[in-house]
């Protein structure tokens, strides 16, 4: 009787085993669905436009997913290079967004609009804007000092027209065109002052 009991409990794990997965990724590609709006059921079937949980993806001819810069029906969209998924702006007419080494901007149909390369340590023009990026590609944030200039940039872009005070972390600064022309550190329950005003 216990050897009738195992050979039940192998052919069950046996059978477990080599269903359960295919069961698992006929129910994730069900997800998928082509131009047509049909689910697709073999990833080796993904040819042009596909959606899967709200991401836009396209496929080439030989069933690779793209990434980066690509160009499709005469217009040229941004993927990203960690999941191939399509970079548009949610909120706005246009966002900008970097990834893999670019600064793209796209619009609300995922269609870029202009982009260039991020040039790590140095200053980088994009549109009518200046960044600087570190070696990891993270921008510039808040007050930087580039070969002994101090510098003010507020989300990332230098701030050029600026002519006023800011905060950055724990320092107040006065700006203009960019640079920090005087700065000092909060200190707690005292008046500051700067560019001869009291804060």
């Amino acid at each position: 009787m216990s050897r009738n009991f195992k050979k039940i409990s192998v052919a069950s794990a046996f059978v477990a085993a080599t269903t359960l997965p295919t069961t698992m990724v006929s129910a994730l590609e069900t997800n998928v669905k082509n131009d047509s709006n049909t689910p697709v059921t073999l990833s080796s079937e993904r040819r042009g436009w596909y959606e899967e949980y709200g991401y836009k993806y396209y496929y080439d001819d030989n069933g690779e997913l793209l990434k980066g810069l690509q160009e499709i029906d005469g217009n040229t969209y941004y993927f990203y290079s960690y999941d191939g998924h399509m970079a548009y702006s949610s909120w706005y007419d246009e966002d900008t967004i970097t990834d893999n080494g670019l600064i793209v901007t796209v619009n609300k149909s995922g269609i870029v609009t202009n982009y260039a390369a991020i040039v790590v340590g140095d200053w980088t023009h994009y549109g009518d804007k200046w960044y600087y990026y570190d070696a990891d590609m993270n921008p510039y944030i808040g007050v930087k000092t580039i070969n002994g200039v101090k510098y003010y940039f507020n989300y990332g872009q230098l701030a050029e027209y600026l002519d006023e005070v800011v905060t950055s972390g724990d320092t107040l600064a006065y700006v203009r065109d960019g640079k920090v022309i005087e700065k000092t550190k909060f200190k707690d329950n005292e008046l500051i002052y700067l560019n001869g005003n009291c804060y």
